[in-house]
């Protein structure tokens, strides 16, 4: 029987011929289970020292070097594969960074080794005829992007309020100031007393945000560590009591319970002008890099709780997507239940996306469960989470209605629900759920390229309308024009930052 290094030899061959990406996957179907590997092996150098160690240890009787061995060449494989133009020195020094243990370390899946060679060479100042500096790059963790990214979100809002006091004094200071305003003018006190109510509340925000940053600098820790006392991925959890009878309508999640009105005296409704007056701040979350940007500012509900829906046809890579937004939500620290009711958590398919898309890091926020027979149970379960995910909808017991059961049955939860389409390419279980949604997402499936399948929203009440389209595969934004210009997309500030990794709007008008 051929080795898989020499089964590779021929789509190397056929690419260097000339043939088709299509024609190639079309070939390599012979090859079974082993199909990516074997692809991902056609992209290493055959002279180069990942060929030359799967040679020489094809027939090695220490079964442990062979498949650190195998292991290594599939991953470089993959990031020439997802990136055909690294090189072989490239290669090279890959292949010595994962071999020595020291530098390579804290890589402990393919998605962290492949997500760290994208985060080198997506730098817009990046020059492939350049090593990749591997053992100098500082590897973080995604709770560690997360703690960084909010200590600059807070630095940033200090520095914007330092600044409008900064120009609000010099137009009463400086004269050739733009708009400088002279003791002379008509309105000079009404304007100054407007400006020193400003400069005002400038600083009681400027010491709000201090006091964050502060107790986000002594939290550190849980966001390196987030969710250690969490249930694992693949942890065990108590076996519920089987509960028989009628299922009831489940009952809301506990709310403030309202004065009832005077007798024989009607209700009044809330002055508009004086709700909009009162200081609220619901708190979002907001995932890092171009799957937060898609997804956009997601508030955390006072009352009820956020839907985003998914449905696409078979094979266009819905439970792909789900698995990397789990991967990131778990990675800030939010507790995370999949429902994995399509693929068996103990099968091959699902530990294979596993393996390739969550952080063993993360693996301790993510709560696992596999068939649903008890809605009434399943409510109890669901209130220990923060983000709930169903792979399918159609698995759920028939009288589980999404509007009622899900998205009004629970208070500041997001949900995500996967659809399987039906053969005319709708929802499987009515369009209703396309209103009862927060957010309907489907998916573009390219036919001939699933690398090119793209997941675009249909309804998404969280990214201001804009017209986004998110690469399952690559997960990045396709046709990004900020990406494109070297400059970042303007986003929504947070304030202030709780220490579950989440935040909350701010709507402060600047003079």
């Amino acid at each position: 029987l051929e080795q898989p290094h020499e089964r590779a030899r021929i789509y190397r061959e056929m690419r260097l011929n000339g043939d088709s990406k299509k024609e190639i996957d079309t070939a390599a179907q012979i090859e079974g289970k082993n199909r990516s590997y074997i692809l991902n092996l056609s992209y290493l150098n055959p002279k180069g020292p990942v060929a030359e160690s799967l040679t020489r240890f094809e027939s090695a009787t220490d079964k442990d070097s062979s498949v650190k061995v195998e292991k290594i060449a599939d991953w470089i494989g993959q990031a020439r594969r997802q990136n055909e133009k690294l090189t072989d020195p490239q290669e090279m020094e890959m292949f010595k960074f994962l071999n020595d243990t020291n530098l390579s370390k804290r890589i402990s899946s393919k998605s962290d080794f492949l997500q760290k060679i994208t985060s080198i060479t997506g730098d817009m100042f990046f020059d492939y005829s350049d090593p990749l500096n591997l053992a100098k790059f500082k590897y973080k963790t995604e709770g560690e992007n997360v703690y960084e990214g909010e200590v600059e979100v807070i630095k940033e809002e200090i520095s914007s309020r330092q600044k409008n006091i900064d120009e609000i004094k010099q137009r009463f200071l400086n004269p050739s100031s733009k708009n400088y305003i002279s003791p002379e003018a008509k309105d000079y006190q009404i304007a100054k007393n407007i400006a020193d109510n400003k400069i005002s509340q400038y600083n009681t925000e400027i010491q709000e945000l201090q006091k964050e940053l502060q107790l986000l600098y002594q939290d550190k820790g849980k966001y390196v560590n987030a969710g250690s006392n969490q249930v694992g991925l693949f942890g065990t959890r108590k076996k519920r009591r089987k509960v028989t009878g009628v299922l009831n309508s489940p009952a809301p999640d506990p709310t403030p319970v309202q004065p009832s009105p005077v007798k024989n005296k009607p209700t009044r409704a809330k002055n508009l002008a004086t709700a909009m007056q009162e200081k609220i701040e619901n708190p979002i979350i907001s995932i890092p890099g171009d799957l937060g940007r898609f997804l956009g500012q997601v508030e955390v509900k006072p009352v009820h709780s956020v839907v985003t829906t998914l449905d696409a046809e078979q094979g266009s890579g819905k439970t792909r997507l789900f698995f990397q937004i789990l991967n990131a939500l778990a990675g800030m620290g939010k507790r995370c239940l999949f429902y994995s009711l399509e693929e068996h958590p103990a099968s091959k398919l699902f530990k294979d996306k596993v393996e390739q898309y969550i952080s063993p890091a993360n693996m301790q926020n993510i709560g696992i469960i596999d068939e649903v027979t008890d809605w009434n149970a399943e409510r109890e379960t669901i209130r220990e989470y923060d983000c709930i995910f169903f792979d399918s909808f159609q698995k759920l017991p028939a009288d589980v209605d999404l509007d009622r059961d899900i998205r009004k049955a629970f208070n500041g939860k997001w949900f995500f629900i996967i659809y399987q389409q039906t053969g005319t390419k709708g929802m499987r279980g009515g369009s209703k759920a396309a209103f009862d949604g927060d957010q309907i997402l489907k998916v573009f499936k390219d036919q001939e390229d699933y690398r090119n399948n793209y997941v675009y929203a249909n309804k998404n009440r969280y990214n201001d309308g804009q017209d986004l389209k998110l690469n399952i595969f690559t997960g990045m934004l396709v046709g990004d024009p900020g990406r494109e210009l070297g400059v970042d997309q303007p986003t929504i500030r947070r304030f202030p930052m709780p220490a579950s990794g989440s935040g909350s709007l701010i709507a402060t008008p600047i003079l």
